[in-house]
């Protein structure tokens, strides 16, 4: 077997940025920008999602229909078997993404696998199928999406065959280095090629909604212009940290075509 493609190094601060939007602003301005309209993954969810968004590189892991001669193979403890290198050898900060073909019937991975990943830097795991040790999962902190939930362990139906190869999850096709981004609604794929400049096309479209404080109303923030839609609030990027405001990554309204200073209304 080839050896696998490391996902492609990306700039912190762009996946940063990329966790900072919602799946569903990102979905829409692949849509409208660059005419992709299949990059979020269907049925695939968070098992926390009171976690925070994460993104980062797509690590891919692509699983057949088990065929019992080479059950033995799928065995950790076989030196045949994949998943020991690709839990070693995943980079820090990168996404495990596995290709099951919607299987829901198993459990792909369960507690251990999943908090040796976190230990190591990863940012989270996502999968089209089923997901096994749901309480452990639970209380890890980790980032999980999955089709369901299975206690049967995946070599029960599946066999791990690829490490590093194109994939699909979830009807969208990932290959290694894409960035993938979860948070409560859902899982999204942006191509590896985009990484550097889709931050930048995208971000400044982004309404940010403020909270209110005794001082100051509720108010939108405009990501263009950096300045709030009332005169009263700080009018430049250092009086608005200096005002201790707070951006919260679960309140991003909607996308505006241009200043939403000029289109967003008081509510």
């Amino acid at each position: 077997m080839a050896k696998p493609k490391k996902p492609a190094r990306v700039a912190k601060k762009v996946l940063k940025q990329l966790a900072q939007v919602t799946t569903p602003t990102i979905t829409t301005q692949l849509m409208k920008s660059h005419g992709l309209h299949n990059t979020s993954m269907v049925g695939v969810l968070p098992i926390d999602p009171e976690l925070p968004a994460f993104a980062g590189p797509a690590y891919t892991l692509r699983y057949v229909p088990l065929r019992e001669d080479l059950l033995a193979e799928q065995w950790l403890d076989h030196p045949n078997n994949l998943m020991t290198p690709a839990v070693e050898e995943i980079p820090e900060g990168a996404v495990m993404v596995m290709d099951t073909g919607g299987r829901t019937d198993v459990g792909i991975l369960g507690g251990n696998i999943l908090m040796r990943l976190k230990v190591r830097g990863i940012a989270g795991a996502v999968t089209d199928g089923g997901m096994r040790d749901i309480p452990e999962i639970e209380e890890l902190g980790f980032p999980v999406c999955a089709g369901g939930s299975a206690p049967p362990p995946s070599f029960a139906k599946l066999m791990l065959v690829e490490l590093g190869g194109p994939v699909v999850c979830g009807g969208v096709p990932v290959f290694p280095g894409d960035i993938i981004v979860g948070d409560s609604e859902g899982v999204v794929a942006v191509p590896a090629a985009w990484r550097n400049r889709w931050p930048r096309e995208a971000l400044p479209r982004i309404i940010w909604r403020v909270g209110s404080t005794d001082a100051w109303p509720r108010a939108y923030l405009c990501r263009d212009c950096i300045r709030p839609t009332r005169n009263t609030w700080p009018n430049t990027m250092h009086g608005w940290r200096q005002a201790n405001l707070r951006i919260e990554r679960g309140m991003v309204q909607q996308t505006v075509l241009g200043c939403a200073c000029s289109v967003v209304r008081q509510r």
